[in-house]
């Protein structure tokens, strides 16, 4: 029997529904706040919703927990309950192949393809990319004085875009973590790093939070590791990237009318007063939470994003005293962490791949500030192989295998598996981080796994104890 690839996983819908809405006979639609695709017709959201509805009821009959995903022979269900009687459904068509050599041997629909803890981390995610910029749903819902309407307005013009840049075929380990990427310094660098930051909020008090990148990666952040996950993974995944592709030669120029990201596009204009052009986030974990406008200044590859609450004015005044006193300050800190990068004994990514075998992958999780450090699916050389599929689900099964032992009340645990093909996935846990590897490596043996597993963590992690 032969098998051949026939279609991905893809996105069937995804919708927003809120329970107390559309009681009354006749006005079910009330409840649909979002529902994708566009155009689909009503009679089709409202069966969507009521199937929802009556799952969730039913399996609340049987247990307390909440149902998350159900299953059926062509689509998986994921449900995500972010508020009280808010609940956001995504349904993802299941990927299939051809079985046998003619077409109408039939198709098989492949679930374990399709792993559950996956993509209710993307659904999580999507919610808190949109309470980013909307806030809590239900606030805004209060402040219309229990009218959706605006929250309608709002919810379709995020997801039309951002369901757009899910690309859910190539979702693994990664997505469930969410984590983010830090810039590992030595004391000195660092120090002037934060001092840097210090410095910056002592002298313009209106900014309460502060950011700082290089390189995409994270240098110091003083928010609630919550609120910096989500603002990180803005700032990397939208925003800076955007920014760059719209720069000339795709780098961001240090003109002085451009050094801004977010704010005035002119410095100069004596006739310009005040400006509005920053976005406003919403910070949940914060001590008073609400909106904030995010100013960023952008030097070379070196990002200082500043958090300023939202009933503040930001004028023009304040944007040209901020670039004159960042303008060579952070010119400065960006050399000084471009000079530690590029010396041979840094221990930052840039080197971490050049020592490792090409057959070894690995991620690191810690829980406790949500830092990732990952080579996973990166090619360290121009014939470099890109991790099999079969692996990357592996890596997730036994993350999740990690998870139980520890909620077990097992917290310092290790396993090791060999999978058919020859291959091994090991995964530790220990002091609330996680370390998982994948040796694409034929006829190793466990005591040579071992031994690698070993190395790696001497190399990759030295002063991190796993205590397994």
């Amino acid at each position: 029997m032969t098998m051949t690839s026939n279609t991905e996983i893809s996105l069937k819908n995804f919708f927003i529904y809120h329970v107390s809405f559309g009681q009354t006979e006749g006005h079910e639609e009330e409840k649909v706040l979002y529902f994708h695709p566009r155009g689909t017709k009503m009679d089709i959201q409202m069966k969507e919703v009521g199937l929802s509805e009556a799952i969730v009821k039913f399996t609340e009959t049987f247990s307390s927990d909440l149902c998350d995903t159900l299953q059926t022979q062509k689509t998986k269900k994921f449900f995500f309950k972010p508020e009280e009687n808010i609940w956001i459904i995504m349904t993802v068509n299941l990927p299939t192949c051809l079985v046998g050599k003619e077409k109408l041997d039939g198709i098989e629909y492949l679930p374990n393809e399709v792993q559950n803890p996956v993509f209710l981390a993307v659904l999580r995610q999507a919610y808190l990319a949109a309470k980013l910029f909307l806030g809590p749903f239900q606030r805004l819902i209060d402040k219309e004085n229990g009218s959706p309407d605006l929250l309608k307005k709002k919810l379709d013009f995020f997801f039309t875009k951002y369901l757009l840049t899910l690309n859910l075929k190539k979702c693994d380990i990664i997505d469930l973590f969410q984590g983010v990427q830090f810039l590992p310094l030595d004391k000195p660098t660092f120090l002037h790093a934060h001092c840097f930051v210090n410095l910056v909020e002592a002298n313009f008090p209106v900014v309460q939070y502060s950011v700082l990148l290089f390189n995409e990666q994270l240098v110091w952040s003083g928010l609630p590791a919550e609120d910096a996950q989500v603002v990180y993974r803005y700032l990397v995944n939208s925003l800076l990237p955007c920014h760059s592709n719209s720069s000339p030669d795709g780098k961001r120029s240090t003109a002085k009318s451009n050094r801004f990201v977010t704010g005035p596009e002119n410095l100069t204009d004596i006739n310009i007063t005040f400006s509005n052009k920053v976005p406003r986030v919403f910070l949940s974990h914060v001590p008073h939470p609400g909106f904030f406008n995010l100013v960023v200044y952008r030097i070379h590859e070196t990002t200082l994003s500043l958090l300023i609450p939202g009933n503040e004015t930001v004028r023009l005044d304040f944007y040209r005293r901020l670039d004159s006193f960042l303008y060579k300050r952070l010119e400065k800190i960006d050399c000084e962490l471009n000079e530690y990068k590029e010396q041979p004994s840094s221990s930052g990514p840039s080197n971490a791949s050049d020592t490792l075998d090409q057959d070894i992958r690995f991620v690191y999780f810690n829980s406790m500030n949500l830092a990732t450090k990952s080579i996973l699916d990166k090619k360290r050389d121009p014939g470099g192989q890109t991790i099999p599929k079969e692996l990357l689900r592996l890596l997730v099964d036994v993350q999740q295998h990690q998870k139980w032992l520890a909620e077990s009340g097992d917290l310092s645990n290790e396993t090791m598996v060999k999978t058919i093909s020859d291959h091994w996935v090991v995964g530790k846990m220990s002091n609330n981080r996680q370390f998982y590897i994948a040796v694409e490596r034929k006829r190793a043996n466990l005591i040579e796994i071992n031994d690698e597993v070993r190395k790696l963590c001497d190399q990759q992690l030295k002063s991190i104890f796993f205590h397994v």
